[in-house]
């Protein structure tokens, strides 16, 4: 009966000795992650622009164990790699060196193109224990435009009576030279020797400017995207003209003055006759245009 006692005591100790070998596992203390502050980095819920770049400040600390990886996820699935622009090469990241102690990383990467996504950031350590941190983001509204014009044929100021010269933004068609409504003003020709200047001007109070070359007219698609263009751009009293470029116009609202429209205007052809004289300057420009109306008081 002794011997039976023995062993039963002896399964009883090693199954208690399993158990708590398994527990100290499960419940060893996890690896420590958190967002980094400063102004240059999101680290909570935020409105950003579709695409835009965003940079968090991510800091890891080991539990009991050592760190083992960093997976960032969107709405549940890994992040693509092709959307990380900076910061690491992988996803998830296979730590090793110091990193597997403690470590400060930058990642950028771009927002999503559409609607809102929760971005997830988890810490894993050789033991299987994680931590992790989260944030939401929304898109900022954008406002659309409310006209868009292609094909605007605008011609050779010093053309035949009746050719039209000028722009009336507002309503995105071309108007006489001489039209008290028009905004952009071709200047004509040169001299009688040299023909078509190609070139214009802002009228009736509009401004204008020329954007960096780095602005795509077709990715210009709501107000705040023009205005973004517009505050990196050129300022300028007149312009030539070439095939390709682009302006972007502010001009007072014809129906209140408080009130400023926005335009941004793309030259995609430009004909000349290349003669002088009675009877030519038969010269035209085709412009497309994009219009903002009446929604920014200064």
């Amino acid at each position: 009966m002794k011997k039976i006692n023995f062993i039963y005591g002896f399964v009883i100790l090693a199954a208690f000795a399993i158990s708590f070998a398994s527990c100290t596992t499960d419940t060893g203390v996890p690896p420590t992650l958190s967002f980094g502050s400063g102004s240059s980095y999101i680290s909570g819920d935020a409105q950003v622009d579709a695409g835009e770049y965003v940079t968090v400040k991510l800091n890891g600390t080991k539990g009991d164990a050592d760190m083992n990886n960093l997976t960032i996820y969107e709405d549940g699935s890994q992040l693509n790699l092709a959307r990380i622009e900076d910061g690491v090469n992988s996803n998830p990241v296979l730590l090793s060196g110091d990193d597997v102690t403690s470590f400060t990383k930058e990642i950028t990467f771009t927002a999503q193109e559409s609607g809102s996504s929760e971005y997830l950031f988890v810490l894993t350590d050789v033991s299987g224990l994680k931590d992790s941190v989260s944030f939401l983001l929304s898109l900022n509204p954008e406002t659309a435009f409310n006209l868009e014009v292609t094909n605007l044929k605008v011609y050779n100021a010093d053309g035949p009576a009746g050719y039209y010269g000028s722009v009336d933004l507002q309503k995105g068609v071309s108007v006489a030279s001489d039209d008290t409504d028009g905004d952009v003003q071709d200047l004509g020709i040169n001299n009688s020797s040299t023909g078509w200047a190609k070139t214009i001007e802002p009228e009736n109070g509009t401004t204008m400017f020329i954007p960096p070359s780095s602005v795509d007219y077709d990715d210009v698609t709501s107000l705040e995207k023009l205005l973004e263009a517009m505050d990196a751009s050129t300022q300028v009293s007149e312009s030539t003209v070439s095939v390709g470029d682009l302006f972007i116009l502010k001009s007072p609202s014809p129906d209140n003055s408080q009130l400023y429209d926005y335009f941004i205007l793309k030259t995609t052809e430009i004909h000349d006759d290349g003669q002088v004289g009675p009877g030519y300057n038969q010269d035209y420009y085709i412009f497309s245009l994009k219009r903002i109306c009446q929604l920014i008081i200064e």
